[in-house]
């Protein structure tokens, strides 16, 4: 063999190389979860990238049932909180990890006016009169049809779902999919897109409840917040905005610069006093109207564990876990306490068919609703 082809044979002998080991640093698998109450098949999806950083969703609900990551020295723990089985996501009313729609958050009254028809949606928080996440049996509760992906840098699964028209009083036929990849980078990426043949209002978002020190490990009042945003949307007892957007200066809402949860949660704040915590509409600082721009930054300074948000949505929802009460059984056997987890929510304002001067929810024919989120984890020292 002359040296020409040694070399030839060779280069095309470790591109071979190259190429198997980094199609097998991410790795997709899917298994059987179990039947719904309706008889019909769930899967978990596994996406696991090169660095060992794995996350774990369902096609009930496209719904994120794990993520496993390390902590400041190499230590991996699950940071999400939910369930071992479907059962559990079913018997469940705190939308654990689930993907929202048609409409996150709430409508007040049940209704709205659209192009001079009133519509009537499905009121299913009777308490407060409101439609919350979409109505009965929605996105949250239904099993959506799920296809995989790989290549040498990342892994994906595509979940799509059809909502019929009137599907909880919205008009028109909608049709969602929500395409969720893992990076090497140990970033999750977050791609939503819808179309319709009626207008209707369109707020799609994330339900996952985190705590970074591992999930059923204590409150998340020592995590540190910084939040891109100087103003917020406050709302009257019954969780609907009021429709003023006011600054967070002076308010314990002001996360501009690092603060912990539990360092203003608990002030004597009529808005905290409202949810026994945290649970409002942040107003994003945005530079443009649809590029991604950085949100939230978490740090659990036990851990290390960091999380950054970064969106294209104008308005963030943060919860700090104020509902939960102990009777939740977690994946390991821990009761979920008040506050022992943070919701972020990138997102659409609440109410906003009923508020002309929030951003647009409206979605049209022959147009695209496409949203995207980063969900960026690293360690700090």
């Amino acid at each position: 063999m002359d040296m020409d082809n040694f070399i030839k044979i060779s280069a095309l002998l470790c591109a071979l190389v190259y190429q198997m080991t980094t199609v097998s640093a991410q790795t997709v698998s899917k298994d059987f979860f179990g039947k719904t109450s309706d008889g019909i098949d769930t899967n978990v999806i596994t996406l696991e990238n090169s660095s060992g950083m794995k996350i774990k969703m369902t096609d009930y609900g496209a719904t994120m049932l794990s993520v496993i990551v390390p902590d400041r020295n190499g230590v991996f723990k699950d940071v999400v909180l939910g369930f071992n089985t479907l059962k559990e996501y079913e018997s469940q009313d705190r939308y654990y990890g689930a993907t929202l729609g048609r409409f996150n958050a709430r409508i007040e009254g049940g209704r709205f006016v659209l192009d001079g028809k009133e519509y009537r949606t499905t009121i299913n928080e009777p308490n407060h009169n409101t439609t919350l996440h979409g109505g009965k049996n929605a996105f949250d509760r239904q099993v959506w049809k799920s296809k995989t992906y790989t290549s040498s840098d990342s892994s994906s699964v595509e979940f799509s779902h059809i909502s019929p028209d009137g599907d909880n009083g919205f008009p028109g036929n909608l049709e969602v999919t929500l395409t969720v990849t893992l990076t090497n980078n140990n970033e999750i990426v977050f791609l939503y897109k819808a179309t319709t043949d009626k207008p209707t209002p369109i707020n799609l978002s994330n339900h996952i409840y985190w705590n970074l020190k591992g999930e059923g490990n204590g409150t998340v009042h020592d995590n540190i917040l910084t939040i891109n945003a100087d103003k917020f949307t406050p709302h009257k007892k019954n969780f609907i905005p009021t429709g003023e957007i006011l600054p967070v200066e002076n308010t314990p809402f002001d996360f501009r610069q690092p603060h912990t949860i539990g360092e203003r949660v608990d002030s004597d704040c009529t808005q905290l006093k409202y949810n026994k915590g945290y649970s409002h509409n942040y107003v994003l600082n945005r530079e443009s109207e649809k590029e991604l721009e950085f949100a939230i930054r978490v740090v659990e300074p036990e851990t290390g564990r960091a999380l950054e948000v970064y969106t294209t949505q104008p308005g963030l929802l943060l919860h700090t876990g104020n509902v939960l009460d102990g009777t939740d059984i977690g994946k390991s056997g821990k009761a979920y306490q008040r506050r022992s987890a943070i919701v972020i929510e990138p997102q659409h304002f609440c109410n906003s068919p009923n508020q002309k001067n929030f951003p647009n929810t409206i979605l049209r024919p022959n147009k695209v609703f496409k949203e995207k989120c980063i969900w960026k984890f690293y360690s700090v020292r």
